[in-house]
């Protein structure tokens, strides 16, 4: 029996090299330094992004949470939109749509209101920007 090789796990060797590797790099940076660089990647995961005009655009985080919204939402309104009160649709508006419409309506005017104003400022500062 003393004759037979022992196996050796080479998977789980190389497993804790990199691990002691990685330990040995995170313990050379200060504490403080290393609270800052994290406090510097969740800031840049969070915080709004900027271009040469100052205007804003998502983080990666809202870009990720607008595109999962995104998703949900196609879902919704497809499966809602391939219920019974829509597919023989005729222009007339069911009760229960007719209800959807009459509980959201303060939050759909103001929706509506908003994308209107939105486009007619952006518009109108175009032009002014750009002539025309």
């Amino acid at each position: 029996m003393a004759d037979e090789l022992t196996k050796i796990d080479l998977g789980g060797a190389a497993q804790e090299l990199r691990d002691k590797i990685r330990s040995a790099f995170v313990d050379m940076i200060p504490p403080e330094q290393w609270a800052a660089m994290i406090q510097a990647e969740l800031q840049a995961f969070t915080k709004p992004l900027h271009n040469t005009y100052g205007e804003a655009r998502p983080s990666p985080l809202q870009a990720m949470m607008r595109a999962e919204l995104e998703r949900i939402v196609k879902a919704k309104i497809t499966e809602a939109l391939a219920s019974p009160e829509w597919s023989s649709f005729d222009g007339a508006i069911s009760a229960g749509v007719q209800r959807a419409i009459l509980e959201h309506r303060d939050a759909l005017i103001e929706s509506m209101l908003k994308s209107m104003m939105g486009t007619a400022i952006q518009s109108a500062l175009s032009q002014m920007r750009y002539g025309g």
